[in-house]
């Protein structure tokens, strides 16, 4: 066989396999594991007793605390604390600090696509620079 053709042969079958792999896929609608940074300005910060369910942007919400961000006003970034973790605490205690200080902070977070709230995973003073 003419080598060319063979080798638009395995071309075109690779990129129809992936179409047709692809086509079934479902929309993704749940949260996914990577994480996506957002950095600003802490401009709410509300930690309130277990339990307590609340309405977020019209999403049902139970997480002890919740943050919001000055460059994602819409966005509500929500922890719960239902276990104790010491790597949560400092999270809260970081995202009080940077609330009572005005600091930039950078937060990691899990958000599912059309939702506006999300599941913070980390956060650090400052933007993240990223080389």
């Amino acid at each position: 066989m003419n080598r060319p053709l063979q080798f638009a042969g395995i071309v075109s079958g690779s990129i129809l396999l992936a179409a047709a792999a692809l086509a079934d896929t479902p929309a993704l609608t749940a949260p996914h594991g990577h994480g996506v940074q957002v950095s600003g300005k802490v401009t709410m910060f509300r930690v309130q007793q277990k339990g307590i369910e609340v309405l977020v942007n019209g999403e049902k919400v139970e997480a002890e605390v919740m943050v919001q961000v000055d460059s994602q006003p819409d966005t509500v970034y929500v922890m719960p604390m239902h276990d104790p973790d010491p790597a949560k605490q400092a999270i809260t205690e970081t995202l009080r600090q940077a609330y009572v200080s005005d600091k930039p902070i950078t937060i990691e977070h899990i958000i599912a696509p059309g939702k506006k709230v999300a599941t913070i995973n980390w956060v650090q003073f400052g933007n993240l620079a990223v080389k």
